[in-house]
């Protein structure tokens, strides 16, 4: 009896010892930090305001269910209490929107949003003022037991909300590989990626120690890909830079495998991406295009950023011969709607006939692909607030020789070839 009491309490000791307190003030530039997920519409760092350091949590504006989740917890005696510290951004009461509310979850099972069904702490606009306050959420009814942690912010237009400080319960004990790892980019299967990208993943979860990636243009995304790296070593990193810019339209794939001292994950899955020409951002300016060499069009944020407030740029893309034509197809647009504009006009500048709306091209119906003359010229303009994901473009030039039919934009003709 006294031999087990005493296992009993080297035990709780051991526990005490090597267990880990989640500690998350958002400092880290990488979001969501390390064994942290978001799903749904992802919850963003934020600088402007925060409870301590320089950086928190934030949700909301853009209507949508934002979610954050934590590692895996077990909650135990002496850390079985959440504490997290939170706020809002304006003071004005025509950001207080009724319908919007901050839930805390538990799930028992796993870190995907379907899992969450029990509700543990809630605020709504009068909780949530621009006066930093703690909150405090019992989690003694999960002692022992494998948890998650869910933010889940529904917001219909109105205030940010802010967190920051979170912590109070142990992290749970690693006993098995990691989860697989989440993508964050290039987004699998996308196309027009820059040939200077970098991969970029997430921990999906369960304790990574580091990461192996397979990567190349062969396995053809059913056997993992080894051309370029086979089974290489990254360590605890979550983005690789390949050593050199990647060939022109040409789908690559990738796999990363996470281990840690219980083994490497399996069933990871394999992702594909397929590279577009050269990139042109919108700016001020001209560029030439030869046939058989396509380019990336994008606004001036680039393949992965915003376009900014109070632009006005004008840009027009020329054939390399007179009888070149520009032929161009958007893949994606998200502009303000009603505020920012792209107008297209089928020539040298802007004097020559506009292709589309008379107000130009706005929100995020994507413009429908054209064939123009030997020049297109492209004038968008932003207002003084807000900014979009702006859009992505294919531009390339065609022999007027080689086509058939009439050269149309968008169901109207322009020319006959």
């Amino acid at each position: 009896m006294k031999k087990t009491f005493f296992l009993l309490v080297m035990l709780f000791m051991l526990t005490s010892v090597f267990a880990v307190l989640l500690n998350e003030g958002f400092e880290a530039t990488t979001f969501p930090p390390t064994e942290w997920t978001t799903a749904g519409t992802p919850w963003q760092r934020y600088t402007a305001y925060y409870h301590t350091g320089a950086a928190a949590a934030k949700a909301g504006y853009t209507s949508g269910d934002w979610w954050m989740i934590t590692p895996r917890l077990m909650p135990a005696a002496g850390a079985n209490t959440l504490t997290f510290w939170y706020r809002d951004y304006s003071s004005s009461t025509a950001w207080d929107y009724v319908d919007e509310f901050t839930y805390v979850m538990v799930s028992t099972t796993d870190n995907q949003i379907g899992s969450f069904a029990t509700t543990v702490w809630t605020g709504n606009y009068t909780q949530f003022t621009t006066d930093w306050q703690q909150a405090t959420v019992d989690l003694s009814a999960y002692n022992g037991q494998n948890i998650y942690i869910a933010f889940k912010s529904v917001h219909t237009g109105g205030n940010y909300r802010i967190i920051d400080d979170v912590t109070g319960v142990d992290l749970a004990p690693t006993t098995t590989p990691p989860n697989p790892a989440v993508l964050v980019a290039p987004a699998n299967a996308a196309v027009n990626v820059l040939a200077s990208t970098n991969l970029t993943w997430g921990s999906g979860g369960g304790g990574p120690a580091g990461y192996r990636l397979y990567f190349g243009t062969d396995g053809g995304g059913t056997t993992p890909p080894t051309n370029i790296a086979n089974n290489v070593d990254l360590g605890n990193v979550l983005t690789y830079d390949p050593a050199t810019d990647l060939n022109f339209f040409t789908t690559y794939y990738w796999q990363v495998v996470p281990y840690n001292t219980n083994g490497s994950t399996t069933g990871c899955p394999i992702w594909s991406f397929t590279t577009g020409g050269a990139a042109v951002n919108m700016t001020n300016g001209t560029q030439t295009v030869t046939p058989g060499t396509p380019f990336s069009f994008y606004d001036s944020g680039g393949a992965t950023g915003t376009y900014q407030t109070s632009e006005n740029y004008t840009f027009t893309f020329t054939g390399s011969t007179p009888t070149a034509a520009i032929q161009v197809a958007f893949n994606a647009f998200n502009t303000e709607s009603g505020y920012d504009f792209l107008k297209i006009y089928n020539g040298p500048d802007a004097t020559y006939p506009q292709i589309g709306p008379v107000d130009g091209y706005n929100g995020t119906d994507i413009p429908a692909p054209f064939v123009g003359s030997n020049s297109v010229t492209f004038v968008f303009t932003s207002d003084t607030s807000v900014n979009y994901a702006g859009w992505e473009a294919t531009v390339s030039a065609v022999v007027m020789g080689s086509l058939t039919g009439t050269v149309t934009s968008g169901g109207s003709p322009l020319a006959d070839a």
